[in-house]
């Protein structure tokens, strides 16, 4: 590889990082392109063998499901589950149209658990805990 090569790939990588994503495109666009590639992986990034014990849905209930899940992912999904939650919480701060938590939360839901992959509740549950982690002052 030429040094040059390095040097550029290493300056994405860092600017990836720093959460600086090197396109003009907006945050918004980002995001879509990301949930979709996610919604075509063939074990999903919260595949059901991976979903802790359902719970309740309601907030107390949800917030610990959601950090059980943290647990539970195994590493390159769990990481795609954090960088894909932060990137939709940059789209909610820098929204320039009013982006509820609900819609993020039902995009993330569908990339990290396509319809057809598991049942209705742990697609609620996904729903929930995404839609927790995105309001929550964490």
């Amino acid at each position: 590889m030429m040094p040059s090569t390095r040097r550029l790939r290493r300056r994405r990588r860092t600017q990836v990082d720093a959460g600086a994503v090197p396109t003009g495109a907006p945050p918004r666009a980002v995001a879509a392109a990301l949930t979709s590639l996610l919604a075509t992986l063939a074990v999903p990034v919260c595949a059901p063998a991976f979903l802790p014990p359902f719970a309740g849905t309601d907030d107390d209930r949800i917030s610990q499901w959601a950090f059980d899940l943290l647990e539970a992912l195994p590493n390159a999904h769990y990481n795609a589950f954090v960088y894909v939650l932060a990137l939709l919480r940059e789209v909610l701060a820098k929204s320039w149209q009013t982006t509820a938590a609900t819609r993020l939360a039902s995009v993330a839901r569908d990339a990290f658990l396509p319809d057809g992959e598991a049942e209705a509740d742990a697609r609620d549950h996904i729903f929930a805990a995404v839609r927790f982690l995105l309001t929550s002052n964490l």
